[in-house]
């Protein structure tokens, strides 16, 4: 009787429609928990349109606040030569928003849980930026802007395309070789900084310079950084896949989604740069 009972009981728990739906909210909300790749989506999709509203930002006080007696500038990149107004409160901008890239970046490596708010502002700083590039370029190569958007489009989706379908796998020296080569930029990247600004390396610095301002060797080192900019795409989507597959907690879904939308405005300046130094030619040359 005893055992009877206890089987009805079983079997009554089993079947009890208002434990059944107890079971289901239960389930769903493990699962609401646990990072996703709609999250990561989602969230990516929010960095990009903060970037959007920055690039608004600027036609916005380029074109209204800050264009009041402009003065004209001139870039020299290799045998390129662009021309742009700027007056010193648009200037004054365009530097406070590379700051501001440059300390919410760092920010986000150490404060993940500001990474909402504060990769929200390092993309309205960054849109900001590349709407300042785009509109730096002269008026006849600023189509450059949007071939260059379209291409980041067209790579973005293709690797992610490649790589959801297994064509393109990440193993453990793919991720070995991206971080030795992410340490190399970043050391690279600092000696070079350190020989520009001390005097007695100024003629090495100016060496430098002298080599990579040459066409070739510029299109040659675009090319390569575009290619660098998409092998870390790729690494962002293997480790979005990792921290998905794994269950980790939603919260990281932000890393993963501003890692991504870090990687292609990077992609986005790589993309230009290249342009830039391919058509961008001075007029003086024709």
């Amino acid at each position: 009787m005893s055992k009877t009972s206890n089987q009805t009981t079983k079997l009554g728990f089993m079947t009890n429609p208002a434990i059944k739906r107890l079971q289901k909210v239960i389930a769903d909300e493990q699962v609401s928990v646990n990072a996703t790749y709609a999250g990561v989506a989602s969230k990516t999709v929010y960095f990009l349109i903060w970037t959007v509203i920055g690039i608004a930002a600027f036609f916005i006080f380029q074109n209204t606040l800050l264009n009041i007696a402009p003065e004209t500038y001139t870039v020299i990149q290799s045998e390129n030569v662009f021309e742009f107004a700027m007056t010193v409160a648009s200037g004054g901008a365009v530097a406070a928003a590379a700051i501001i890239t440059l300390v919410t970046a760092l920010i986000s490596i150490f404060a993940m849980a500001a990474l909402p708010i504060v990769g929200a502002i390092y993309s309205i700083a960054q849109g900001y930026l590349l709407a300042f590039i785009t509109d730096a370029l002269a008026p006849q190569y600023e189509w450059l802007g949007i071939l260059a958007l379209t291409l980041t489009v067209v790579i973005v989706a293709t690797l992610l395309f490649l790589y959801s379908t297994g064509k393109i796998k990440v193993g453990q020296r793919f991720r070995a070789a991206m971080f030795t080569l992410c340490i190399t930029i970043i050391i690279t990247s600092l000696i070079f900084f350190v020989i520009s600004i001390v005097p007695w390396f100024r003629p090495a610095a100016n060496a430098i310079s002298a080599v990579t301002s040459n066409p070739v060797v510029s299109i040659i080192i675009s090319a390569a950084f575009v290619l660098i900019a998409c092998l870390f795409l790729v690494s962002d989507f293997d480790s979005t896949s990792q921290i998905v597959n794994a269950g980790m907690p939603k919260k990281y879904e932000w890393v993963c989604a501003f890692g991504i939308a870090y990687t292609v405005l990077y992609l986005y300046i790589k993309i230009l740069e290249l342009l830039i130094n391919i058509f961008g030619r001075s007029n003086s040359n024709n």
